[in-house]
């Protein structure tokens, strides 16, 4: 899913030269429209001017199946088809989960053809199955007037379990009874 957002920059280049193109055929007033002009300019020239980003991203994990404490590497491949000026990237993580190393979120700049790989280190903090794979994506344009939002989603299931010794640990009988054959 994807979709485009006014940027705040828009929204108040807009409203400004809106609120002068009023005031001017309110108070009848021309030199109004003279100050309103260069920001109606920098709009139209900047909607003109942005261009839609496209990227591709995919998410690899090193395992799908990890013990309680141990790390897992996840990569995202990214591939830019177009040149974006910022790129903002966040992979969220579920419970059970936590980011040791890497940025996340984080940002770059990508030019056309352009390749990275964004390497994240995890920690399995609990015991249990994660998914993990939704991308956020965030990129701006050259001029800042429009916000492109979309996720991809790549969906992995990890699948943590718990130490061994925990598990010995666990599990102790509140009363032992005796069974066919134990005599």
């Amino acid at each position: 899913r994807r979709w485009t957002i006014a940027s705040p920059r828009l929204v108040s280049y807009l409203g400004l030269a809106s609120v002068c193109l009023l005031a001017a055929l309110a108070f009848r007033r021309p030199e109004l429209v003279v100050v309103a002009a260069p920001f109606a300019l920098i709009v139209a020239v900047g909607l003109l001017w942005e261009g839609r980003p496209q990227v591709s991203a995919w998410l690899t994990l090193d395992r799908d199946r990890a013990l309680e404490g141990d790390e897992i590497t996840a990569e995202i491949e990214l591939n830019a088809i177009t040149t974006i000026d910022l790129l903002e990237l966040h992979l969220p993580v579920p419970r059970g989960l936590s980011v040791v190393e890497g940025d996340n979120p984080g940002g770059l700049h990508l030019r056309t053809g352009d390749e990275r790989t964004v390497s994240l280190r995890l920690v399995c903090d609990r015991w249990g199955s994660v998914e993990l794979g939704e991308l956020r994506v965030r990129a701006r344009g050259r001029i800042g007037m429009l916000v492109w939002e979309g996720r991809i989603n790549r969906p992995h299931r990890v699948q943590i379990y718990p130490r061994p010794e925990l598990l010995q640990s666990l599990v102790a009988p509140l009363h032992t009874q005796l069974a066919t054959g134990d005599l």
